[in-house]
């Protein structure tokens, strides 16, 4: 009984064991996240030289409230474009009906 008593080591607060990143290794992390937002998780850990796994990495960008983000390409439109686009959909609407056999 004495002997498991000497080998106990006491959890740490968050109840899971030691943390795998520092408290700065994690302000750099959100650094990291927050200047270039659309780049993986995986290529931030692997430019901090993290020994920590991709999911655990993961798990510290969601514990700062920093979801994943896609990047979408958005087409700025001028009235003309939006004009000619209506005008080609109008004159196209019927495609369906034509193209339905080479589909």
């Amino acid at each position: 009984m004495i002997l498991n008593a000497q080998n106990w080591r006491k959890v740490e607060e968050n109840g899971y064991g030691k943390r795998k990143a520092s408290p700065r290794e994690d302000r750099n992390i959100m650094t990291c996240a927050k200047k270039t937002p659309f780049i993986s998780s995986a290529a931030i850990k692997n430019d901090l030289n993290l020994s920590m796994s991709t999911t655990t990495f993961r798990q510290r960008l969601i514990q700062a409230k920093s979801r994943a983000r896609r990047s979408r390409k958005v087409t700025l439109s001028n009235k003309r474009q939006i004009q000619s686009r209506l005008l080609f959909a109008h004159e196209h609407a019927q495609w369906n009906e034509r193209w339905c056999n080479v589909l």
